[in-house]
């Protein structure tokens, strides 16, 4: 074999094997930062996650009609809702206490947006329940209306699920209203309304008196303030602070 020859058969035997070795090892690296990249898109916080919290963090005086017989007067009873975002903004977390027929009534809620599933989700589940309602839905900005849409078991029959629509229309910033639909003999009714409305918390705005002597006068309550925040209550910069106390003494400089 001639030189060259044997010089370019050298070439395929040591350089083409390193070639591939690289192509190999680029490959999983490319999967990976794919994979990375998937993930970080499925849990970027996002103007939908952000609506949520605008429309639903805060304090919310509820009232609750319930419709157990068409033919019945519906029932009527109030409660308290807190919703808070969580992770960061990805969820809006629901704690409700209230009472139905006399007794003490709890639920807890997650609301959110599903970025893979280009759908908004929620999961319900309460102290008169052993199970957990969960739903899709989509929000339609022409009305603000989110309607979600799932499968309820029945304890009368548990082989079988009830249809159920939630129709939840935003009002303006502090007052919302949820309808609840559900479809059995496939007839749908409705069985459930809340409506909802933003806590108003106030705190007693102090005002100092100037006064003629010494020491100024004691502070004076001069109104109150209602300060209406969306987010929870804990972190409500204003009422959160407390009334400033009386003021101390000035001395006079020697």
């Amino acid at each position: 074999m001639n030189k060259p020859g044997l010089t370019a058969l050298l070439c395929a035997c040591f350089f083409v094997p390193s070639l591939h070795a690289q192509e190999a090892a680029s490959a999983p690296d490319a999967a990976m930062q794919a994979m990375m990249e998937a993930w970080q898109k499925a849990a970027a916080v996002g103007p939908q996650h952000e609506q949520l919290a605008e429309h639903f963090a805060g304090t919310w005086d509820s009232k609750q009609t319930v419709w157990m017989d068409p033919s019945a007067p519906p029932a009527e009873s109030t409660g308290k809702d807190v919703s808070e975002a969580i992770f960061g903004g990805r969820q809006i977390r629901t704690t409700f206490n209230g009472s139905w027929a006399g007794q003490a009534f709890e639920g807890f809620g997650l609301t959110g947006y599903d970025n893979v599933r280009g759908k908004y989700t929620t999961l319900w589940t309460d102290s008169m329940s052993t199970g957990m309602f969960t739903a899709d839905g989509e929000y339609d900005p022409a009305t603000k209306t989110y309607t979600f849409s799932g499968q309820m078991a029945d304890p009368m029959k548990p082989d079988a699920t009830t249809t159920v629509r939630n129709v939840i229309r935003i009002v303006d910033a502090d007052h919302h209203v949820m309808e609840m639909y559900e479809t059995r003999d496939g007839k749908e009714a409705k069985t459930m309304m809340i409506e909802y409305t933003r806590a108003k918390c106030r705190r007693r705005r102090i005002a100092e008196r100037p006064a003629a002597g010494r020491f100024p006068a004691a502070p004076v309550a001069r109104k109150m303030r209602t300060c209406r925040s969306r987010s929870a209550p804990r972190s409500c910069s204003r009422c959160s602070r407390p009334p400033r106390g009386r003021p101390a003494p000035r001395t006079r400089a020697t």
